[in-house]
Parts: C-alpha cells; structure tokens; sequence
C-alpha cells in the first residue's frame, strides 16, 4: 500500500506539482516569478521530483507587446552543495505547458529523467535523458525563462532571441515545485520554489560569462538594490545613511527561526540553501527547547548544508531555533563593488521517524523589497 501510495504521489507531483511553501524585487509566497530556486538531492535513499509549470497570461502587468503565444523557453542549471555547476539545458514549453523529470545519482553521474512527454517533438523539445558526472547527493537548481515567441514557429519559443547576455526583466510566468521520495522508507515531501519576482537579468553590470546558453542567476542579480534600474537609491529610505544592499532571498536582519523535535526515533535536520553566494557562511545559533532553556551553537555552512541535530549540532528534544548569520564581505562587479551584508538562504526543517517525514519552513524575522514605481525600497519586519 506505502509503494502505491509513493507512485500516486509521484505522478502527481510530476503533472501537477504538489504546493507547500516558497518565493528581484520582492520576496513573497507561492507566487509566480521571471525565475525560481530549488533543493534536490539523491541522498540517504532520496530521488527528486522536479516540476515546471508555465503559468504566463496573455495579460500579465509588464509582458512585452508581439508576442504570438505565451510559450515560452526556460533555461535549467543544477548547481552541487557549494555552486558547483553540474549540468544546463534548455527546456522549450507551450502555453499554460509543464514539464516534469525525476533527478537521481547513479554511478558517479547526475541523471536528469524526464517524466512526462514533452508538447514538442524533436531536438531539444524536453524529452531528453541527460546525465552528467559529479560526486554531489544534493544542491539547488535555478530555472529562469530565457525566451518568448514573438516569431518563428507559432506556440514555439526555441526559434526566438534568447535574453541570454542582455539586460532584460523576465515576466513573472513559471512555477517551480520540487518532490523528495524515499521509496525504501516509505516516505515523501514536496515544496515550491523560491520565486524571484520581476527579476532582472542583469549580465552586464554582473557577470557577462553568467549568461552562457540561457539566463542564469548570479549572486548580484539576487540583490535588491542590483536589482533594479536605479542602484543604491536609498535603500533604508533615510538620506543621512550609507545606502545597504540586501539579498532578496533570505533576511536582510540576518534572523531566522526554525523549529526542531529530536528523541530517540525522530531526528530532525536542517537544510538551507544559500543560492550562488560562492563560499561558506557563519551561523550562530540560539536553540531553545519548549522550557526556554537556551544553549548556544555555531556552525559553518557550505552554499547548500544539511544540519544533523544531536550529530552536527546540540539540542534539546524539541524546541525553536534562532539563526543568526554573520555579515560577510562580497566582492562583485560595479556598481556594487565590496560590500558587508549577511549572507542569505531559504530553507526548512526535516523532520524523519519511521514510516514518516514532515517538513517546517524556516521562518524569515524580515524581508527586502523595492518598488519600480515610486523608486523607494525598505524592510518589512
């Protein structure tokens, strides 16, 4: 029955995904966006599910004029635990399309298996098994919409202009959806995506090697205040003050809060994501049990890290954990230059016992935003 119950679930994360919890402009929750980031992993008995919707309106606020259809192309990269690229591909979909493949780890090789027939037939249509060497178990893929159809083949944006190397504002028209399942446990979960809302691709003031087969997501198109056509216009709103940038993904406070269960037959782990920051990050935590005795722990992260509690790090049974994350010193191109700001992530709590998983999302203490409109960005708290 468990078996049966994994390959329903299966097959309805790869056709329809399964909505959990997730979302430069602003980071929000289960929205679309011009670009998403997700976790994946083939560890301790895992495979991966992924799932991209096109969910693009011919009315959607912003959308270029001429196009012939909402098809669009998106442009897939599978990073290792610490940014590592593994392998990139293109994936073409048509209006209101989705596409859908199983990721797993065999023989020393990242294998990316399709799982539902593509809308397009072909070269590059979708519906290719692609493998690429690596000794990772787990990371986080980006996927970004690299084209529209404004000519060429209608419902076909494989024969248009790729955005890729040029300073563009994607629409906010994908949903990405990621699926964990143990079959030998017997156990599953699935999640949205981080969602990059109005994101700008933004190679030039970044890095222009970036953007190589389609649109990436670089560390300084993650930026609030990159992220816009005017930077570092007064980002804490006071003109007395030197202007702070601030990662969209994440708490530009540097605060979190997760919560955690741990005794002899629950073990609870967390996984954060700290998406194209290019090193290890400092955590200081304060863990709390139910009682609101305290004890404290620091922990080095890698770009993707999975923290054992009672292995990695101390804890009480059950209780509330509090993140803090140390400034760190960025160099990116300019406008930006070198700059002191906490690093940023996105995450959730694991919580695994026999015949069971449940996850938590880590809770942001604040979050970044900038409006286009009126030119002013802040924190909400």
């Amino acid at each position: 029955m468990r078996r049966w119950f994994l390959s329903v679930f299966v097959c309805l994360a790869l056709l329809l995904g399964v909505r959990m919890a997730k979302a430069a402009n602003i980071g929000l929750e289960n929205v679309p966006g011009g670009a998403a980031i997700t976790y994946w992993t083939c560890d301790n008995g895992y495979q991966t599910l992924i799932n991209v919707q096109n969910v693009l309106q011919p009315n959607t606020p912003g959308l270029p004029a001429g196009l012939q259809s909402t098809a669009m192309l998106v442009h897939v990269v599978f990073y290792d635990q610490n940014s590592q690229e593994i392998m990139d591909f293109n994936v073409p979909l048509s209006a209101f399309d989705n596409w859908g493949a199983a990721v797993s780890c065999e023989n020393g090789q990242l294998v990316i298996t399709p799982g539902i027939q593509s809308f397009y037939q072909g070269p590059n249509s979708g519906n290719e098994v692609r493998r690429a060497p690596t000794e990772a178990t787990e990371g986080y893929v980006t996927v970004a919409i690299t084209a529209l159809d404004f000519r060429g083949t209608p419902n076909d944006a494989r024969d248009d202009v790729n955005f890729t190397g040029n300073r563009v504002t994607l629409p906010n028209g994908i949903v990405l959806r990621s699926a964990m399942v143990n079959y030998s446990a017997g156990n599953a979960f699935a999640l949205n995506s981080f969602s990059l809302v109005n994101f700008k691709n933004d190679p030039i003031n970044c890095n222009p090697q970036d953007d190589m087969n389609g649109v990436r997501v670089s560390i300084c198109e993650l930026l609030v205040e990159q992220n816009r056509t005017v930077y570092f216009d007064n980002f804490d709103n006071d003109p007395t003050t030197p202007n702070t940038p601030t990662f969209v993904v994440g708490s530009p406070n540097g605060l979190y809060w997760a919560r955690y269960g741990n005794n002899d037959i629950v073990k609870t782990s967390l996984v954060l994501i700290f998406p194209a920051q290019g090193g290890n990050n400092d955590l200081d935590m304060t863990i709390f049990d139910d009682n609101e005795m305290t004890q404290s722990a620091y922990y080095e992260a890698p770009e993707v890290a999975h923290i054992v509690l009672d292995t990695d790090i101390a804890a009480f049974d059950s209780g509330e954990i509090l993140i803090s994350v140390r400034n760190a010193n960025f160099i990116m191109p300019a406008p930006i230059g070198a700059n002191s700001f906490p690093p940023a992530f996105f995450g959730f709590s694991l919580v695994e016992g026999p015949n069971f998983v449940d996850i938590y999302p880590i809770v942001r203490s604040s979050f970044a935003y900038c409006d286009d409109t009126t030119g002013n960005c802040g924190w909400f708290f």
